[in-house]
């Protein structure tokens, strides 16, 4: 659905629809899925099956009614998700991961594929770990996986919403125009709008903007210090690893990008 959006009100009309970084992008994903299915007894639903088999967490030391621990679930984890991509920003080394995310210069429903299978390893860890500690119900956590999941499709797509929706939707939850301003290639921009899903902490936090959609079509995207070829899936692999002089990061760490 979100591609027949991008091909029919597109937020910016590129000129070619299929191009390399889609490619790049598709064979993210497969790393994605390689690497998920390697960590899937460390997946965020495992954890909380460990969690009720073993009456471990939050929810199980404190029982409550089980629609009331469902909505506070969804939102400590959404806000966790935020605090997540905070350090992902904040920490050099798990940045050298997450700016091979930030670096694809044209946005689309495949970009919410573009994540580093470093990146992916700490994710699934983090979850696990924040999930575990809740011991939430593993319906709620099958609901937050779709709903993370969606959510980094759509707001990463190249999708114009009609102005109305836009207005109201915005008030409440992250849309492709005000995620598309974290992508930023000004540093500036790229320190706002950390949420995935509700935009409730980043108003919070004073991390939050809205553009108007004639200043979210000016953006320019990627990461401005990144001199390798964005769209070579090789290249954006081994980036992490070294250093801005080329040479292995985990062996020899002269300074921080």
């Amino acid at each position: 659905m979100l591609l027949l959006i991008e091909w029919r009100s597109p937020l910016v009309r590129y000129r070619d629809v299929w191009t390399i970084h889609r490619f790049t992008n598709i064979l993210f994903l497969l790393s994605t899925v390689g690497t998920s299915r390697l960590l899937i007894s460390m997946s965020a639903v495992s954890a909380a099956i460990f969690a009720q088999s073993n009456s471990f967490g939050f929810f199980n030391f404190f029982p409550m009614h089980a629609g009331v621990s469902f909505i506070i679930t969804l939102i400590v984890l959404d806000f966790l998700i935020y605090l997540q991509h905070v350090i992902m920003h904040l920490v050099p080394f798990l940045w050298r991961f997450h700016r091979i995310h930030h670096a694809d210069e044209r946005l689309d429903t495949t970009t919410g594929f573009r994540f580093h299978p470093g990146e992916i390893f700490f994710s699934t860890v983090y979850k696990w770990l924040i999930v575990f500690l809740l011991g939430p119900s593993i319906v709620a956590v099958v609901v937050f996986e779709i709903i993370l999941n969606s959510f980094s499709l759509f707001t990463h797509s190249n999708s114009k919403l009609l102005s109305r929706y836009q207005v109201i939707l915005e008030r409440v939850f992250i849309t492709p125009q005000t995620h598309w301003i974290h992508h930023s290639v000004a540093v500036v921009e790229s320190q706002k709008n950390f949420g995935f899903c509700l935009c409730l902490w980043d108003r919070l936090f004073k991390t939050y903007d809205c553009y108007s959609l004639a200043e979210v079509k000016r953006l320019k995207f990627g990461v401005a210090d990144m001199n390798v070829k964005r769209n070579n899936f090789k290249e954006m692999l081994l980036h992490p690893f070294r250093n801005i002089h080329g040479s292995n990061y985990l062996l020899r760490r002269r300074g921080r990008d």
